[in-house]
This record gives C-alpha cells, structure tokens and sequence, in this order.
C-alpha cells in the first residue's frame, strides 16, 4: 500500500504594529494595528491594518498638530476680540460726547439767562432801552460784565445777543410757536442749535472731545469722506428711484434691485436680493416666475438653508462632508436629499445613483462612451502603481449597447489575477486589418523551437505547489512573443497550431496516396 503523506507548511512573522512598512505592496502578514504606507499612489496613503482589512487613514490638522491649531484659535479670537473692543471704545467715546454736549447746553442756558438779565438789570440808561406794553422791545444794555442786544415785536418773536468776556451767544425765539434757534461760543467749543418743543437739532464742536452732530435727519450734498472709523447702526444706500439699495444693519447685509441674466439660452429677469448674515449669504429671485434661492454657508452650497427641507433641495454642494469616511473633509454632491457624488481626501470618487441608474447620456436616453486616460507615466509604473485601472465589486457587469470595452485600438489590458468567461472572442474584422495574405510559414519548425517549461508565479500563495505549463518570454519565437514585452500571445499560438495541423495533414494526405 502506498504511503499517504500531509504537506504542511507555516510561517511565524515577528514585528512591532508601531513599524511602518513603506512601499508599492502592503506587508504579507500584518498584525492588528500595524501600519503601510502605500507608495504605489500619489501622493503616498498610510493605511492601518484593523485586523480584516486595511483602512485608509485620513489627514486631521487639528489632532496632528493640536497646539498649532489651538494657537491659531486663540489668536483668531483675540483678533475678534480686539475689534469687539475697538467698537465698544468707540461706541462709549460717542456716548460720553453725547452727554457731554447736553451737560454743556444746560450750563451754558443758565450761565446766559443769569448773566444776561444781569447786565439788564445793570444797565446803563444813557445807552438807550425802549420797552412797549404790547411787548415789543429794542434796547442795548450795558455793564462791566457784558453787553446784551435785544429787539422783540409785538408778536412775540426776539431776538437777543449777549456778549461776555468768555463768550457770545445769539438767541432768536418764537415764543408763539415754541420754537429757537441758539449759538454759543467759547473759547474751547461752539454749540448751534435748532429746538421745537423736545426735538433738538444741533451741532457741536469741542476740540478735546470731538463733533457732535444730532437732528432727525442729517442730508450731507457732496462727496464725504470718513479718514478713520466708521460706525453706525445701520447703514441705507439707495438710488434716486428708491428701486434699489443696500442695507447694512449690525450682523446683516440686505441688497435689493432689478437683475436680468441669460442662462443655458433663457433669459431671466426679476427683483432679485441678496442677503449676507453671519452663518450664510442667500440669493433669491424675487419675481419673473422663479422664487428659488440659493445659500452659501460654512459647510456649503444648496438651494434649501438645511441643504434638505425633506428631501427638495434642488442641489447641495457639501464641503467637510463625512458620508463615506469617519472624517469630516470629503466633497459632496447632493440631489433631493440623496447623495450623488462624494470625493474624499483618499482620492476615491463615490458615485451613487441612490437605488437607480448611472447613465451617460443625452435626455433622450441616446449612450456615450465613457473614456479614462492614464497621466503621461511610464506603462510599467501605471500598472504597477494601479494608476486608471478599473475595479467592477459586482455580480453581473450590464452595458446599454451589451457591450463592455476597455483599451483603445492600440490600448491594452492587464488582469493581474485569473479572468473567467463564457467565451473569448478575439476581433477578426477585415476592416480592422491590413497587409493581409496566407501564411505560408513552417508552423511545425516553430512550434518544435519551442521550450515547454514548468514553473510557479511569485505571487502564488505559499504551500501551494501547483506547477504551470508554458514558454517563456525571452525564450519564445518572435511568432507568438508580444512585441511590448509583457507575454506570449495565446491566440498565435493556436493559429499557429493550426497552421501545423494543415501541414501534417497535407503529408498524411501524401503518404496516403504513397500507400495507395
């Protein structure tokens, strides 16, 4: 009885998960937690071995470099803060002008009315002093303190002009209609004044303090310019039509007016706006039959504030989007609440139709072709480094026109592993040919030349010792080499053999009519 015999093999690693295996092909036997740095792509990809698979690690500046990213915080804050503490300076500045101007108006109404009666009581007769009962008035008086001129009717409208050795003030009043208008001067600042009832208009001038300009409306007729710090409020722009403008106010730009645009071959034209708040900006058309907008934020572009609004938003592009990675730094495009397209740092480009189908093609359903180029490398490098290849991960791989094609006419393609089929058709076409005739060569001769070897691949997983049959390159006749160097040309091969058939049955035929 034949002896039986179990060929076993094995293979013990020693290696520390923290080493870093660099190059083109991850390690043969990786460890949980052991990393590869996959110099096949470019830029190069670290991968971590989980245990199952590799897993693409992506870039996060905030956990590789935390204290940078905390420094520019804080300095991004104090900067905001600063300018916060610039306006809150400024605003408290005006303020205290404010009541400044107002302290100084009530001082300087009592200081006048005192010091002007004054001088009336003390007046010098011979200067001359009229005085009616009807109330009017025309008089000048004098004293060591001052002089005061006053003319009144009988009306009640006067006029006063007191002069003092610290300043002047003129004073015209309606009594009747409850109105004045006031100027004072001294020697550090001037105050003209407007006032009816409560409502004041009035500019000061103080050289320690500033200007001071307040009245229900301000209308400036001329070019203004403003050499330091502007603030305000709110801020209205418009033009003389009142048909559009611009409205700032606190954290919130408003922008109104007419637009007309030609777009993909139609014109629209309308009331459009635009909106700048902090968090986004928003353009809407207003009328012309399209009232849809679009928002600008942080995390992207779409038609709907939430880039969802239950599945209608139109369109979302999505920046810092996590959808197919754990980390939020991946680009997206969305559709009625569906995912279109994701790129992500790892170079991958995420295509889903969202449980329908991925078509090329014009509106009326007619296909086109789908085309990628590989970058202007070396073959060899392009294989090798997996550079425009294709990867189908499916059961069945369907075509509009039942056909799938890969390479050019003079392209090529590369199956590094087994390929099944039902049947391998090779292109006959005599529209696809030239030159052509029989062939006439000795098929037999080449088909003797030929060195039938036996050999294993490299690649072959170990403890398999499954021998192959067949030539080698750089030993196989030119009639079935590949002149780009990769292999031996298979279909040559059985032409050839065929070939070889035809003359040994032209000798049997010979031999049979020898016979005969």
């Amino acid at each position: 009885m034949k002896e039986k015999r179990v060929k076993a093999t094995s293979k013990v690693s020693l290696s520390n998960n923290t080493d870093i295996h660099v190059g083109p092909t991850p390690p043969p036997f990786p460890v949980e937690g052991q990393q590869w740095l996959n110099t096949s792509t470019n830029p190069p990809q670290l991968y971590v071995w989980d245990g199952e698979k590799w897993v693409l690690q992506q870039i996060d500046i905030e956990k590789l470099d935390p204290d940078l990213i905390d420094e520019l915080k804080s300095d991004t804050l104090q900067k905001h803060q600063e300018l916060l503490d610039e306006i809150e300076g400024i605003n408290t500045s005006m303020d205290n002008l404010k009541q400044t101007v107002e302290e100084r108006n009530q001082q300087d109404d009592a200081a006048f009315a005192t010091m002007t009666q004054s001088i009336i009581d003390n007046r010098v007769e011979a200067l001359g002093w009229y005085e009616e009962n009807d109330g009017r008035i025309s008089g000048i008086a004098q004293s060591m303190d001052g002089l005061v001129l006053r003319v009144g009717n009988a009306e009640r409208e006067l006029t006063t002009l007191t002069l003092t050795a610290s300043g002047l003030r003129s004073e015209v009043n309606s009594l009747n209609n409850g109105t004045a208008s006031i100027m004072t001067q001294m020697s550090d600042r001037i105050n003209l004044r407007v006032e009816k009832g409560d409502v004041i208009s009035q500019i000061s001038v103080e050289a320690d303090k500033g200007v001071y300009i307040a009245g229900k409306a301000i209308y400036l007729d001329g070019t203004v310019k403003v050499a330091d710090t502007f603030v305000a409020p709110r801020i209205i722009s418009a033009n003389s039509a009142n048909t559009a403008y611009t409205k700032i106010e606190g954290q919130q730009m408003t922008c109104f007016g007419y637009f007309s645009n030609n777009w993909r071959g139609k014109t629209y034209a309308g009331n459009h706006s635009l909106e700048a708040k902090v968090g986004y900006i928003k353009m809407k058309q207003l009328d012309g039959g399209n009232t849809n907008a679009l928002y600008y934020s942080a995390k992207g572009i779409s038609t709907r504030m939430d880039a969802d609004n239950n599945g209608s938003a139109s369109g979302v592009i999505e920046f810092f989007a996590d959808g197919y990675t754990s980390q939020a730094n991946s680009l997206v495009l969305a559709s009625s609440g569906n995912i279109i397209l994701e790129s992500t740092v790892g170079s991958n480009i995420f295509i889903n139709p969202a449980g329908g189908s991925l078509y090329v093609s014009d509106k009326n359903y007619n296909m086109y072709d789908i085309y990628a180029k590989l970058a202007d490398l070396n073959r060899v490098n392009a294989v090798t480094a997996g550079i425009g290849n294709f990867y189908f991960n499916s059961t069945n791989i369907n075509s509009w026109s039942d056909a799938i094609k890969i390479g050019g006419t003079t392209g090529n393609v590369v199956i590094s592993g087994n390929m099944t089929c039902a049947k391998l058709v090779e292109t006959s076409k005599r529209e696809l040919k030239k030159n052509i005739k029989t062939y006439e060569g000795d098929a037999l001769a080449v088909i003797n030349s030929m060195r039938i070897t036996e050999y294993q691949y490299l690649d072959d997983i170990e403890g398999i010792d499954r021998p192959y049959v067949g030539l080698i390159l750089d030993e196989a006749p030119v009639e079935v080499a590949d002149t780009k160097g990769e292999g031996v040309l298979v279909a040559q091969g059985t032409w050839l053999n065929s070939r070889a058939i035809q003359q040994l049955l032209h000798r049997v035929e010979e031999l049979e009519r020898k016979v005969a």
